[in-house]
Parts: structure tokens; C-alpha cells; sequence
């Protein structure tokens, strides 16, 4: 493997994107720093990787490959040039948005395709049997490139950057987690993907031509953001609304 540029660094060690020299092809190389692990955290993130190697989806983010040298773990994995975060912060000025003017009908829709691309991303984890639970959604865990969106790093813990989307059950420790904790982190990226806090008057963030729509999504992410976990709706009932806030 040929390195060709180092993409981030994280809690737990760096990614660089690389290039395979016998194919041309090119992947990220994810490296976790074992370190600071006991044997039993070792041996849980070793079978939790083991297992999502064994999935092929279009929603995750693929892992070829993964080995352990000395107190590295080394995870090949499919590249994509940005992740959600990047996205968000580019697409105002993308759609010609100023700042404090209100986002028009095409980054509307903009923003209900990325929305809905990551509500699918998270449903086909709590569909699956057993059900998986991420419990680490932010956006820089949704990777992004011309063609679509997936999710990455379910078998990487909390760290204090990712707090302000952790649910109030999450947060306190909860030992009986359900799906809705997931649920919460996407109601919180939601705000950032429609650039709104809907708490505070949403229809006058946009145009007046979709605040039927926006109103219909106001409730929804409302319902997401609930202290109360088990009113929070599932992904699918969510996509299930798309006609009414799309």
C-alpha cells in the first residue's frame, strides 16, 4: 500500500487514505491505538469488528480487511472523500445562501434527500436480528460521495465530541439502551442538516411556499429530540411521513 494522504485523526488513532499498489485501487486505512484498553475491551473491539466484516451493504461502510500489530489494529476500509460534517458546512454556500436569509425550495430538498438517506442508513441497523444499535451518530460518522451516503464507526465507543448528540439515556448510563437512543443523535444532526433549531419558530427560516412541509418536520424532530425515549418515533415511521414534509 502506497500512502498517499492522511485523512484525520481521532480518539482512538488516524485514518489515511491509501493506494493498493498490485490493483490501483484505492481505500482508507483506519489505525486504532489499543493502548489505553484492558484485554476484554480489546477482545470486544476485536469481535465487534470481526462481525461487521461479515456485512455486505449498500448502508455501511465497507471493511475489507483488518489486522493486529503490536497494539494497532489496521482496518482496510472503503474511501470516501468527505463525511457528512463537511457536507453540512459546504452546502449553504453551495445552494447561494446568505447568511440570515431564509433557505429556499432547492436546498429544502436538498437537505430532505440527505435526511432521508441517513433515516435509511439507520433503519437497516434496527431492522437487522439481532438489532444493532450505534449509540455514536454524528455527522462525521455518515460518509459521503456523488452517488450516496453510509454510515461508518459502529464499533467505535463515545468520545466527549460526540456529547451534544447523545441521548439524556445515553448520557446518564442507561444499561437498557433501545433504538430511540439513535433516534435523538438524528433528530440533533436533522437541525443541522435543515440549519434550524425547531424549537424556535421554524416556519420563519424558510421559504413561505414550504411551511406546510416545514411545520410537518417541526413535529417530527420535536418528537426525535424528546426526553421521553419511547415517544420517540422509529426511522421507518418517520420515512413513512415522507410525503408530508418532504
Amino acid at each position: 500500500m502506497n500512502e498517499l494522504e492522511f485523512i484525520g485523526k481521532g480518539l482512538y488513532g488516524y485514518v489515511c487514505k491509501v493506494r493498493d499498489k498490485s490493483t490501483n485501487d484505492i481505500y482508507a486505512i483506519k489505525m486504532i491505538d489499543l493502548t489505553g484498553l484492558d484485554y476484554d475491551e480489546t477482545q470486544q473491539l476485536l469481535n465487534e469488528l470481526g462481525k461487521f466484516k461479515q456485512i455486505t451493504s449498500g448502508y455501511i461502510v465497507g471493511v475489507y480487511d483488518l489486522w493486529l500489530e503490536s497494539k494497532i489494529i489496521y482496518i482496510r476500509l472503503e474511501y470516501f472523500p468527505q463525511n457528512l460534517r463537511g457536507y453540512i458546512n459546504q452546502k449553504r454556500q453551495v445552494c447561494g445562501r446568505l447568511p440570515g436569509h431564509v433557505m429556499d425550495v432547492s436546498e429544502y430538498y436538498i437537505s430532505c434527500l440527505i435526511f432521508k438517506d441517513i433515516l435509511e442508513c439507520v433503519q437497516y441497523f434496527h431492522e437487522l436480528n439481532p438489532q444493532i444499535i450505534h449509540k455514536n451518530l454524528k455527522p462525521e460518522n455518515f460518509l459521503v460521495n456523488k452517488s450516496y451516503i453510509k454510515i461508518s464507526d459502529i464499533y467505535i465507543n463515545n468520545d466527549d465530541n460526540s456529547k451534544i448528540y447523545m441521548s439524556p439515556e445515553l448520557l446518564s448510563e442507561c444499561s437498557n439502551l433501545t433504538f430511540q437512543t439513535d433516534i435523538y443523535s438524528l433528530g440533533v444532526i436533522a437541525q443541522e442538516i435543515f440549519d434550524c433549531k425547531f424549537e424556535t419558530s421554524p416556519t420563519l427560516q424558510f421559504d413561505k411556499s414550504i411551511s406546510i412541509n416545514i411545520r410537518e418536520l417541526s413535529e417530527i424532530i420535536l418528537l426525535m429530540l424528546s426526553p421521553i425515549y419511547d415517544v420517540r418515533p422509529s426511522c421507518r415511521d418517520i420515512l413513512d411521513k415522507q410525503n408530508v414534509w418532504e
